[in-house]
């Protein structure tokens, strides 16, 4: 009987252990690890938002390269615009030489009429006679003769007698000279016209003749002064080629009526 109880207690001593750990101990928080958050998912792009990104890259890249629109793409801008961004313009002197054609006249233009040259502002250059005489920038030489410049760019000159000239004062024009003869861009040379003033264009009037056929207009109220476009660096003229409309061209050089000084 004794061995029997002890065995009993044996057994139930763990059994109560194991009853007193369960009720008094606090049990411990079970730790979870949290889901990872799934990213939502994008949306694939409409066909349409495809090619609008599609037409940006392009439209970029042709700026880039200067193939679309924009600075780099755009045309210069119009004639007048592209003629004035070309070399300034040269301003030289002009004089008949050794090589000139030289004609003797036998008659005193200066007694018909006799005024400042426009194409000088040297006061000892003068112009006489008609326009159609052509006598457009004149010096006394010796003995009463005056040698007139005829055509700068044809190289052609005339001389005659005149007392005129000798024994009168002409009058003095404060204006501003006009080049004698203009150099374009492309070489062709153009002076002043025997037929000027005469209308060819909407109001205007042909004051130069250039040596391939082609004129030079100016404002018919404002006369052969109003030919070249002097605003800028590069002058420019508006020029009528085998009768088509005004084109705007830049002048290379322009050159005044000066005489060698003695």
């Amino acid at each position: 009987m004794t061995i029997v109880r002890r065995t009993l207690a044996a057994l139930a001593a763990p059994a109560l252990a194991l009853g007193i750990v369960a009720c008094g101990g606090e049990e411990e928080p079970v730790k979870t690890t949290p889901a990872q958050e799934e990213e939502p998912a994008q949306d694939e792009p409409l066909e349409e938002d495809k090619d609008e990104d599609s037409e940006e890259e392009n439209e970029d890249a042709s700026q880039e390269d200067g193939s679309g629109e924009g600075p780099g793409g755009e045309d210069s801008g119009e004639e007048g615009s592209d003629a004035a961004q070309g070399e300034p313009t040269v301003i030289g002197s002009e004089w008949i030489e050794d090589d000139w054609e030289l004609t003797e006249v036998d008659q005193d233009l200066c007694d018909f009429s006799i005024a400042d040259s426009p194409f000088s502002d040297n006061p000892d250059v003068f112009s006489c006679g008609a326009t159609a005489d052509s006598a457009v920038a004149c010096v006394l030489d010796v003995d009463q003769m005056v040698q007139c410049v005829e055509s700068a760019d044809s190289k052609k000159a005339i001389f005659f007698e005149s007392s005129a000239v000798a024994g009168g004062a002409k009058p003095e024009d404060e204006a501003e000279p006009t080049p004698i003869r203009l150099e374009l861009t492309d070489g062709t040379s153009c002076s002043p016209a025997a037929h000027a003033g005469m209308e060819t264009h909407d109001g205007k009037a042909a004051w130069y003749g250039c040596e391939d056929g082609s004129e030079l207009l100016a404002d018919i109220e404002e006369g052969i002064s109003s030919t070249v476009n002097t605003s800028s660096d590069v002058w420019t003229v508006e020029r009528i080629v085998d009768g088509g409309d005004p084109e705007t061209t830049a002048v290379r050089s322009a050159f005044f009526a000066e005489p060698p000084a003695d």
